[in-house]
């Protein structure tokens, strides 16, 4: 039997990331340097600590915000191809869990959760524009060379491209196979999201910190549980 419960973690760990970064990599030979995300342009005014801070703790709930709507995707999707009680009781506990916290941090990165306006239905371009950074950043990913790279628009194409790439994984499996390959990822990806609450814990406000705390608490829980109704189906 092949063990597919891990065949697909690497797999939904990249689609549960995002990434944020304020530098650019180094300007080829004769090209001047763009200007770096954030950077004071001249006549722009200076941005003091409490501006720093809260676009900080925007591009911190943009990270959070695309793990959280990759799980309840994978959880939806997942939902009606699992066989166990015990996989389909963590899939809707994901979806439950999860759709909260989008919520919550959907609100510390000034955007309303694409859900929401959607009433459910698949992501459009417009909910792709609200990922990036707020006004004064470059609204697209820039090319090498040409301009300020947005690392928010970037993380979010990556979440996309891992979500796709997981689903057409796990449709690979049927049955008990696709239960095992389910859990084996989530529990994979709840492991790294932990470890990137964490080290984003440290780079928040007092007030995000909290929530983040709140949500390593749950994600701690999330795979406790994962670990026991893997060894069930596994035992089964």
């Amino acid at each position: 039997m092949r063990n597919a419960g891990w065949l697909i973690v690497v797999m939904c760990l990249v689609g549960g990331s995002s990434m944020v970064h304020g530098q650019t990599a180094p300007p080829r030979s004769g090209v001047q340097p763009a200007v770096q995300l954030g950077a004071v342009r001249p006549g722009q005014p200076v941005q003091n600590a409490a501006g720093q801070q809260q676009h900080g703790d925007q591009e911190i709930a943009h990270m959070i915000v695309g793990g959280n709507r990759n799980e309840i995707e994978i959880a939806k999707f997942a939902m009606d191809r699992l066989k166990s009680n015990d996989a389909k009781e963590i899939a809707t506990t994901m979806i439950k869990d999860h759709t909260e916290a989008l919520n919550k941090f959907s609100k510390f990165a000034g955007q309303q959760p694409a859900h929401v306006r959607n009433n459910g239905n698949p992501r459009t371009d417009d909910d792709r524009a609200d990922a990036a950074p707020p006004a004064g950043s470059a609204p697209t990913a820039a090319r090498p060379g040409v301009g300020t790279l947005n690392w928010s628009a970037i993380g979010q194409e990556i979440c996309d491209q891992g979500l796709e790439d997981c689903k057409k994984e796990l449709s690979r499996y049927e049955g008990a196979d696709f239960d095992k390959a389910y859990l084996g990822s989530q529990l994979g990806a709840h492991h790294m999201m932990c470890t990137k609450l964490k080290v984003l814990k440290k780079h928040a406000s007092s007030q995000l910190a909290t929530e983040i705390d709140e949500a390593i608490e749950t994600t701690e829980t999330h795979i406790k549980h994962l670990r026991k109704a893997m060894d069930e189906v596994k035992d089964k």
